[in-house]
Order: structure tokens, then sequence, then C-alpha cells
């Protein structure tokens, strides 16, 4: 990605100032027609030689996908208003394009699919942050507060409207499954921490980081991508030529922690279900010994003494002996 983001408004200014040729999508543009746009940007924005290679591969993904939306746009545009024609588009290739939209097949094909695409919620994000993207916005953030705000904050910046709405009911179940499992989780590490005092590090419970929480509760999109979080979610494992797996994963592969969180999280299930047992026994025997205790008072004609019940139960857990019996007949 660009940074500052701004740099991405520049893209389809440089193309627009050099659109020559027939090219109804970025795919059908010539490597030499690419090379012409990338000089243009050049002439807005600056940076080292060194990252020349660097920021051509981001300016054709950019681009590609600025140009898609422009095209569509467009399309649009003409569809609505039949005299319609872009300034920056020449018009013998306007009418090259026009025709090209109306008769081939596969770009009908093509545009069907899309249309099914963008009505579907799989995959699909919708946000406030506009063009600009979630890493943008979290420096946004930083730069404001002087704190780095959470991943869960800069999701909910992105995806809660100005009068305090969800965009939509998937980000607003996304959120409210993260927050669920990450208290579960938070618990469950506190809970387990208590009972494991003075045990190694290693031994304790830790919590997963966020981004881990993220992956194991929200659905990923058709690329394994994951949703609503933009290039938050793309920088978590940086590209072999940048170096290796970012510190949001820590040193482990994602799937092997989850795996690791979810078989703690079982043990402890069955721990906390076997200290049930362990006091629903005991509470039995308290029970049972009152009771015998209560009948030999019975037998004698002789009342119980006062607060029997906190006697006993002091005598219960000081003695520590749950298998005594009275040997009464």
């Amino acid at each position: 990605r660009f940074n500052p983001s701004s740099a991405v408004r520049f893209l389809m200014k440089s193309i627009k100032s050099k659109f020559d040729w027939f090219c109804p999508t970025w795919g059908d543009a010539t490597e030499d027609m690419k090379k012409l746009w990338f000089t243009e940007f050049k002439k807005y924005c600056t940076w080292e030689r060194k990252y020349d290679a660097r920021i051509r591969h981001i300016f054709d993904i950019k681009a590609e996908a600025r140009f898609r939306g422009t095209m569509y746009q467009v399309r649009r545009n003409y569809a609505k208003t039949p005299d319609y024609k872009p300034k920056y588009i020449p018009g013998p290739i306007w009418n090259q394009l026009i025709h090209h939209w109306a008769s081939d097949r596969k770009f009908k094909n093509l545009s069907v699919a899309n249309i099914v695409n963008r009505a579907s919620t799989q995959g699909s994000s919708i946000h406030t942050g506009g063009s600009i993207s979630m890493g943008e916005h979290e420096r946004r953030m930083v730069a404001t507060t002087g704190v780095k705000p959470t991943m869960e904050e800069v999701f909910a910046k992105c995806h809660i409207r100005k009068n305090k709405s969800w965009v939509d009911k998937r980000a607003e179940e996304a959120y409210g499954n993260f927050k669920k499992r990450k208290t579960e989780l938070f618990e469950m590490s506190l809970s387990q921490n208590q009972d494991g005092e003075g045990l190694s590090c290693e031994s304790q419970y830790d919590m997963p980081d966020d981004m881990t929480i993220w992956n194991e509760v929200v659905p990923k999109g058709k690329k394994g991508t994951l949703y609503g979080l933009g290039s938050i979610g793309t920088k978590a494992c940086s590209k072999s030529t940048i170096g290796s797996c970012s510190n949001v994963f820590k040193e482990t592969n994602i799937e092997q922690e989850l795996v690791k969180w979810k078989e703690k999280a079982k043990e402890q299930e069955i721990i906390n279900q076997e200290q049930k047992q362990k006091l629903e026994q005991q509470q039995k025997r308290i029970e049972s010994t009152e009771n015998m205790v209560a009948a030999l008072f019975g037998k004698l004609n002789m009342p119980l003494p006062p607060n029997f019940n906190e006697q006993n139960d002091i005598v219960e857990t000081s003695n520590g002996h749950n298998d005594d019996t009275f040997g009464f007949d």
C-alpha cells in the first residue's frame, strides 16, 4: 500500500491524462501503456529510486482496482444518460467502448457475475472508511491520540456510522463474536493462572492476540482474507521479500496456535467439571453427617446446639475427614 494513502488519488489522474488507447479493462492495457501511466504518476509523487520496483508493483495492484471501479461508474452514467461521455476519453475510443460493452459476450458474462458478487455478502466488506485504507485510519488515530489503537477500535471506527449504528449485520455480528470470545478467553486465562500460581511461565495460560481470536471466530473471505480488517489483516504476515512472519502472529503458525488454545479450553472445562462434582459430593457428605447428628440428639431428647450448621461446616473444613461415620445402629 502507499504511505501516505493520499497518493492513490493520483492513480486515475495519471491514467485519465493519457487515455489514448482502446482499453476496456486493466488487463487489456499493454505494458507500454502501463509504463506511460506510471511515468505520469511520477509527476505527482516522488520517492527514492531504490523503491521503484516496489512502488511499481503497488501501482499496478491499486491501478487495476481503481480502473475497474472507474469503468463501472462510467458504464452506469452512460446507462442513465445515453448522451454521457467522459471528457478524458476521445470520441473514437468512446465509441469502441460502447460497442464492446454491448456486443462482447465475455464481457457480458463477467458483468453478470460481478453483479451477483456485489449483491452477495460473502467476501465483501461494507465500511465507512472511504478510499482511505484501514492502516491509514490506524495511523491517523495514533496521530490524534498519541496511543496506538487496538484492532477492535480500528474496526469499530471504520464500521460504525455517525448515528452509532453498524454498517450492516455482518459487521455487528463479527464484532460481537470477537468480543464474546475474547471475554471467554480472558476469564479462562485469569482462572487458570490463579489456580496455577507458582508454576513456570510455560505452564501458565496466556491470552492469544487479537488477530488470532479474530481469525478463529470471524469467517474468512473466499481467498482466505480476514474480513473487515483491510490492510491491517493483510500485513499480519509479511511477504518473503520483506521478511519473516509479522509479530502479530508471534513465532507460531496461527492454525497451530488456535489448536493449542482450544485444547487448553477443553482441559479447563474438564477441570471445572471435576471440581463441581467434588463440591457436590462434599456437600452430600456434610448433609449426611448433619442428619446423623440430628438423629442422635433426637434419640437423647437433647436440643441441637446453637449455630449447629455453621459449626459442622467448620469441623468439616478444618478436619478434612470426609469419610467419618458415627457407627450408630
